[in-house]
């Protein structure tokens, strides 16, 4: 079960001891510009002491206080958070405490859909404004009414695709959280609540998530040392599994493949979450080109991108065992053949 938590501050901004406090309880820790944050604690069983710890780094790094929500998902964790008044809402569907200073706000798991029944609609983020005007002219003033409306419903007044929508307001958000913090590092938080035993539907997962970080490293000018990949499995004990490169990395494509190679052929059970961490980032440099060898440099880029992807495909299908460099014995074994005086015996020819 997902556990995430959603920090805003009320004054100030979000500072590098905050920072280093979060990233010490868990690697997928998101800012969201200069007062908000998002954490992913769903590796813990039980977060009361981290909550106390969190709210003392709160209280030490904040003057003005702060709001937390902690739900199943981002969008009910921020709502909770965000929230003008929770009078009305259902008595069952949520818990409120302050800890330092900070008014926490969690939704009970199981009752996402309870919480949002008296949401006013100009709260509910999924809604742009002009949505939210338009529904409340017809009448539609709380979630739980556009709820009971459905979703062809929805898409004729809204005229729009109404799926995602209509998974947020049944209190469903399936949403990541990214792990941008420390910068030397990445990670890509993702539950599968059904839980996927299909290998081709793991790979279009693992191809979106590629795509996503390989966007991030390319915004940051960085490419990545270490690729690990963490599946967490139904009953089964979890998967780390983890691919050092040879050469960093910096394409989607290529960091597809890479993920592609360490998800095994056959799985135990269904993966019911997963987590990628690029590790080792490093500032990509940056040569201007020779215009008067430009051709020559232009082969010998494109020779080295055909050689570096057969290798990563042939550190797929042999992982471990392949290598660059001069292997010396190999070398010598293939010289014999063309001078047979190399390894001449004292006495003559062998």
């Amino acid at each position: 079960m997902r556990k995430i938590i959603y920090m805003r501050l009320n004054n100030g901004s979000v500072e590098e001891e905050l920072l280093e406090a979060c990233s010490g309880h868990s690697s997928i820790l998101e800012p969201i510009g200069e007062q908000e944050l998002l954490l992913d604690l769903s590796l813990f069983n039980r977060i009361s002491d981290i909550l106390r710890d969190l709210a003392e780094a709160l209280a030490a790094n904040t003057g003005g206080g702060a709001s937390v929500g902690l739900a199943t998902s981002p969008l009910l964790a921020m709502l909770a958070a965000n929230r003008s008044s929770l009078h009305g809402t259902s008595p069952g569907s949520y818990r409120r405490f302050q800890q330092q200073g900070a008014d926490i706000v969690q939704v009970l798991p199981g009752k996402e859909a309870a919480f949002l029944l008296d949401l006013p609609v100009e709260e509910f983020f999924p809604l742009s404004r002009r949505e939210s005007r338009l529904l409340q002219r017809l009448g539609y003033m709380q979630v739980g009414e556009l709820a009971a409306l459905g979703p062809l419903r929805l898409q004729q007044i809204l005229k729009r695709n109404p799926a995602g929508l209509w998974q947020n307001i049944q209190g469903r958000d399936y949403r990541p959280v990214r792990g941008l913090y420390p910068p030397e590092r990445l990670a890509y938080s993702l539950e599968l609540a059904e839980g996927c035993a299909d290998r081709n539907q793991l790979l279009l997962v693992l191809e979106d998530s590629a795509r996503e970080l390989g966007a991030i490293l390319g915004q940051r000018h960085a490419a990545c040392q270490q690729v690990k990949l963490q599946l967490e499995l139904g009953g089964a004990k979890p998967l780390n599994l983890e691919r050092r490169l040879a050469r960093a990395c910096h394409d989607m494509s290529r960091l597809g493949l890479i993920m592609a190679g360490l998800l095994p052929a056959a799985l135990e059970q269904p993966v019911t979450s997963l987590r990628v961490c690029l590790d080792g980032l490093q500032p990509l440099e940056m040569r201007s080109q020779n215009l008067f060898t430009l051709r020559s440099i232009r082969q010998d880029e494109a020779r080295q991108q055909r050689r570096a992807a057969i290798l990563e495909q042939l550190l797929q299908r042999f992982p471990d065992s392949i290598g660059m460099g001069l292997a010396i014995e190999r070398r010598e074994e293939i010289l014999r053949f063309w001078d047979p005086w190399r390894f001449a015996s004292p006495g003559g020819l062998e």
